[in-house]
């Protein structure tokens, strides 16, 4: 019984440890004095200044990021440079306190950075293949020199286990370059617009849980667009 008891306390200390509740939906929906319309199940605010236009909607929290999709018109007759690095939002508590600014995420980094992901992975894959190799020649030569079968299990293990490191660093190269078209491809980057062009795309930019209000800042040319949501978040049991 007095080995028993320590036991369960720590099996049920353990337990505990790994129930981990469900995480809340997150919500952004467009406060009263904002016009929208409905498409596909999704609020679009549509905010004309001059003659810039943008459309912007909600979409939905990815891996700790809101996801909006946005579309800019230049129906003026100069370039307008279109930058997702210099959107934000300001965040603004229950009190009506307003917290840091949150920058939107910049496409161009975030490619960069799966590039470089990608570049030490396929350096990790050449020693892996080239270890995976030499294991299965030294396995061939201990299986024509008939050795022992303790030893015989051990080269095996570790060629197996260069095997089991190529697959994971395949499947770790094919999520980074999912990621890498992602961000070339979905996201909204830099670029010129011209006259009468107009750009669409996505941009994402962290999730504050903190936040009960989101105002949303875009800057195009010398204008600022404002658009605000209230953010809540739905309890999942």
């Amino acid at each position: 019984m007095k080995l028993y008891l320590p036991l369960f306390a720590i099996t049920l200390s353990l337990t505990t440890l790994n129930c981990v509740s469900p995480a809340p939906i997150s919500k952004l929906k467009p406060v009263s004095n904002e016009n929208y319309v409905w498409q596909n199940g999704r609020e679009v605010i549509t905010k004309k200044q001059g003659d810039l236009a943008v459309e912007l909607s909600y979409k939905n929290k990815s891996e700790g990021l809101f996801v909006f999709d946005i579309t800019v018109v230049n129906e003026s007759d100069t370039d307008i440079l279109i930058d997702p690095s210099r959107f934000y939002y300001v965040p603004v508590d229950e009190s009506g306190d307003s917290l840091n600014l949150v920058m939107a995420e910049d496409p161009e980094n975030r490619i960069l950075d799966q590039e470089i992901h990608l570049s030490r992975l396929d350096a990790n894959h050449s020693n892996q293949l080239l270890s995976s190799v030499i294991w299965g020649a030294v396995q061939a030569t201990t299986e024509l020199a008939d050795n022992n079968y303790e030893n015989e299990e051990n080269e095996y293990s570790m060629y197996d286990h260069h095997q089991e490191q190529l697959a994971e660093i395949d499947f770790d190269k094919w999520n980074a370059s999912e990621q890498k078209d992602y961000w070339e491809t979905q996201t909204i980057r830099k670029s010129t617009l011209f006259p009468e062009y107009y750009i669409t795309g996505q941009f994402l930019m962290k999730y504050h849980k903190k936040a009960s209000k989101v105002l949303i800042v875009i800057p195009v040319g010398q204008q600022q667009f404002r658009f605000e949501f209230n953010h809540f978040q739905i309890s999942v049991k």
